[in-house]
């Protein structure tokens, strides 16, 4: 079944709507999904990157970008110091700004478990199990009816046969009498 983008675009608005709201009093016509995949999750966060890495950071993927000048003035001094006799102020140096720990971030995605849980809804029976099941049932019901039938026209056959039977048995041939005989 194909929907169109606007009806799609109402009812993603509409599922939105109704989210964010969270009101009871609105009336919404929207449509359960058929299927869902729920991936459970956890989420955790700490400072990264060490203040010992602030330096290497730098140097090797800022220092050459478009945005490098927002660090510079910060990053360059250490930089200088780095293979100097004066390498030991760099760590205090660094630690006096933070610019690298709240401008960066790095994100790991990693599946707690193997585990997927996937939600499908779908009908309980089909027009083709349904149509089935009543052939099936109405082919027992023919069944059952010519047998009925049959039964009954032996039932029949046997009440009265014996007294077509009786008949029979109680007419006597009588032979006609011939002239020339002695009757």
């Amino acid at each position: 079944m194909e929907v169109s983008p606007a009806v799609l675009l109402e009812r993603i608005n509409c599922s939105v709507t109704t989210v964010t709201d969270f009101d009871s009093t609105r009336d919404c016509e929207c449509p359960f999904p058929c299927e869902t995949t729920y991936y459970p999750y956890t989420t955790s966060q700490s400072s990264w990157p060490h203040i010992s890495y602030h330096l290497p950071l730098y140097t090797k993927y800022i220092n050459f970008t478009s945005f490098a000048d927002k660090f510079q003035g910060t990053y360059e001094p250490a930089a200088q110091l780095e293979f100097t006799a004066d390498a030991p102020q760099i760590i205090p140096m660094l630690r006096s700004t933070d610019l690298i720990t709240r401008n960066f971030l790095q994100v790991h995605i990693t599946m707690s478990s193997g585990l997927l849980v996937h939600y499908e809804d779908r009908a309980a029976t089909s027009w083709e199990h349904i149509v089935g099941s009543m052939g099936g049932i109405l082919n027992l019901w023919c069944g059952i009816t010519f047998i009925t039938l049959i039964e009954l026209v032996e039932l029949g056959y046997k009440l009265l046969w014996p007294h077509a039977e009786e008949k029979k048995s109680k007419v006597t041939v009588v032979e006609p009498c011939n002239p020339s005989k002695t009757c």
